[in-house]
């Protein structure tokens, strides 16, 4: 009865624990504020590093930079003929990266009017663009199924990253530059290391009910949320491999989800052309 009694209260202990830990990984979400605006599907939103600010691409063929806390349009930039995959802003936010069905990366600067930079050298369309976290460089991924690295100043790829079977949907640098995770058709989400391209970790996580768009990291590296075309965003534990939280309230596809830096914001995007808030 003692060997009994021992084994329930450590039981009971270890399941105390537990629950204390996934209490404290749980921060609530709610929707706080609709951005509207774009004539057709946002197709991606991304918040400056510090989390002022909002970019936004959309199937109308703009890219619009908006301000959280009031929700005002600030720019507007116009140019493609094509529909525009994702935009996203710079560090210094001073210039604006965007991909489009056009096979091209154009940079655009956010302080004048001028002609944005063309990046060529691309045959498929880019799919997703992403700023490394000083600036200095660019992720790519494509419908070929290659991540590509690229020197701002130049315009050149500095390395290619192979391993998806299928187009890559969304790149994203760690928040130290290290490391990129890449989410692709091929149902993979795969880590590489950003100085030797070389692939770091398979990890897999399941609970969405239709095909996953986008994934982000939150700034600690430990926690991660996702959007899908089943209507729903879902925040997962990286380490524990498990889902956190649910997310629901979107009346269509959720396209692309972002996190602010502090880890206390997420704005996501869905089909019905709309930009929700929530904290």
């Amino acid at each position: 009865m003692t060997l009994i009694k021992l084994l329930f209260n450590y039981v009971t202990l270890f399941c105390f624990v537990f629950c204390i830990q996934i209490k404290n990984l749980i921060r609530y979400f709610k929707l706080i504020r609709l951005l509207q605006g774009h004539k057709d599907v946002v197709t991606s939103i991304r918040l400056s590093t510090d989390g002022r600010f909002l970019v936004s691409s959309s199937n109308d063929n703009t890219i619009r930079i908006w301000d959280v806390a009031s929700g005002n349009l600030l720019e507007l930039f116009r140019g493609y003929s094509e529909h525009i995959h994702a935009a996203e802003l710079s560090p210094d936010t001073n210039t604006v990266v965007s991909c489009s069905r056009e096979n091209t990366i154009l940079l655009w600067d956010t302080k004048s009017i001028r002609k944005p930079r063309n990046f060529s050298g691309y045959f498929r369309p880019a799919s997703d663009v992403r700023f490394s976290p000083n600036g200095k460089n660019i992720v790519s991924g494509s419908s070929d199924g290659i991540i590509r690295l690229w020197d701002v100043n130049s315009g050149t790829v500095i390395r290619k990253m192979i391993d998806h079977s299928s187009e890559v949907n969304t790149v994203q640098f760690s928040s130290n530059g290290q490391m990129i995770v890449s989410v692709s058709h091929d149902k993979t989400i795969i880590l590489w290391d950003a100085k030797s391209g070389e692939r770091k970790e398979l990890k897999i996580f399941e609970g969405h009910l239709n095909f996953v768009r986008d994934v982000k990291y939150f700034s600690d590296g430990q926690t991660i949320v996702s959007c899908s075309d089943d209507n729903t965003i879902r925040i997962w534990d990286v380490k524990l491999v498990i889902e956190i939280q649910k997310l629901e309230g979107c009346r269509s596809f959720v396209s692309e989800v972002d996190v602010s830096p502090d880890g206390n914001m997420i704005v996501s995007t869905c089909f019905d052309k709309t930009i929700q808030i929530w904290m």
